[in-house]
């Protein structure tokens, strides 16, 4: 173990010494974790225990509180003392090994696909340490095809550079409440999720209705067919050979359109596409019992879409295309879609253009429908401005952790 002078390019102002070099093996030890099978978790079980997967799926740097119990007799396990550093031993992607995270609880049983790291330095600052600065190097210590191993062996000798255990500690708690954070604003957008969709259930359902403007009710739904509020928009594109175009896609489960890369018209070759409307409910009629809707905007304004995308347009503005698009995103309009997407699985599963324009939906009147897309709007809106400030944050982390680590 060797003094050295190499500091980060970011310090707490108040330390100013030179760090310490060594191995994994010369500051702490490893051992792995006994068997907690998944067959042996459930809610009845007694004994608190920590599964590999929960590292890289439900943690982010801290085992904040245990989630999982295991019937595994407590003689067949391994418990923690608190303090230890978990690293997942298995994973399908090699960046997962990484994912360490920090355990300060006593007697918890720690899986067997599991990596323990013993040290009497801040376990809290190691963890951080791997997160943010060994996941390429662990990343090509993998071993496996589909399913990959790191064992602890290929990590022993791998070097740090740490500082005095006070200024680890301070580092530490610094990401630990940028973790915490991180951790309340997902709550927060997951909580906004699970209300949002309660709500919008009870909408659909008239269990909530809309007043008007003056504060009366609105007229009842009515129940028509598909082609009765939208009718198929297709304005087909002479493509030219040397111009170039850009295509888009839907994604599944309601997430909404994607762009693809620029294409030449060569490229494009005999494929029959139309120009997009910037105001448009569009299915991607493959996935459409995926929940493969969405609708465009101006920011499609110029793209093209090939034939599995159709688009649809309010007819005698009989319908809120914001509104249509919502309800098509529900429980009640993916079972629609499904329906009218006869085969088997997969991409079997067509959506049927008649058979959707066939479909029997209840639908309030224009304004209701207005005032309906407007809440959803304004509700989308909050989420994205909690998903963005959990993005800003993570890159904000990943920055520091850059800087704060040699």
């Amino acid at each position: 173990m060797n003094h050295i002078p190499k500091v980060p390019r970011l310090r707490f102002h108040e330390f100013s010494e030179g760090y310490r070099q060594g191995t994994f093996e010369s500051f702490g030890k490893f051992y792995y974790g006994k068997s907690a099978p998944k067959w042996s978790v459930s809610s009845d079980a007694e004994v608190p225990c920590v599964r590999y997967g929960e590292l890289y799926s439900t943690f982010s740097g801290e085992v904040d509180k245990v989630r999982s119990f295991t019937s595994i007799p407590k003689k067949n396990l391994r418990f923690s003392s608190g303090g230890e550093v978990l690293i997942p031993r298995v994973g399908e992607n090699p960046l997962d090994f990484s994912k360490a995270s920090f355990l300060p609880f006593k007697n918890v049983a720690i899986g067997e696909m599991i990596s323990v790291y013993t040290t009497e330095e801040d376990g809290r600052y190691i963890t951080q340490y791997i997160r943010g600065h060994f996941s390429k190097k662990m990343a090509r210590l993998v071993e496996g095809g589909n399913v990959s191993n790191l064992y602890f062996r290929y990590l022993e000798p791998l070097t740090l550079c740490l500082p005095c255990k006070s200024e680890q500690d301070k580092v530490a708690s610094f990401f630990s409440a940028l973790d915490e954070k991180i951790r309340l604003l997902k709550e927060k957008h997951a909580l906004l999720q699970q209300y949002k969709k309660g709500v919008m259930q009870k909408l659909f359902s008239q269990e909530i209705r809309f007043n008007d403007d003056n504060g009366q009710a609105f007229p009842d739904w009515e129940t028509e067919r598909v082609d009765h509020f939208v009718t198929r928009h297709s304005e087909s594109v002479s493509v030219s050979p040397d111009e170039v175009y850009r295509e888009i896609g839907v994604r599944s489960h309601g997430k909404g359109v994607f762009h693809k890369p620029e294409i030449t018209g060569r490229e494009l070759g005999d494929k029959r596409v139309f120009w997009v409307h910037p105001n448009a409910f569009v299915v991607n009629i493959v996935f459409a019992w995926e929940h493969a809707v969405a609708k465009t905007s101006t920011d499609e304004q110029g793209f093209i879409a090939s034939h599995r995308f159709p688009m649809y347009l309010p007819k005698n503005n009989r319908v809120d295309i914001r509104f249509f698009t919502t309800f098509f995103k529900t429980k009640r309009g993916k079972y629609l879609l499904e329906l009218a997407s006869p085969g088997g699985a997969g991409r079997n599963k067509t959506l049927g253009q008649s058979n959707f324009a066939e479909l029997k939906v209840s639908f309030p009147c224009v304004s209701e429908q207005k005032k309906i897309a407007d809440f959803c709007e304004a509700f989308d809106k909050k989420m994205d401005a909690v998903q963005q400030q959990i993005e800003l944050t993570h890159t904000f982390k990943k920055g520091l952790l850059q800087q704060m680590f040699v």
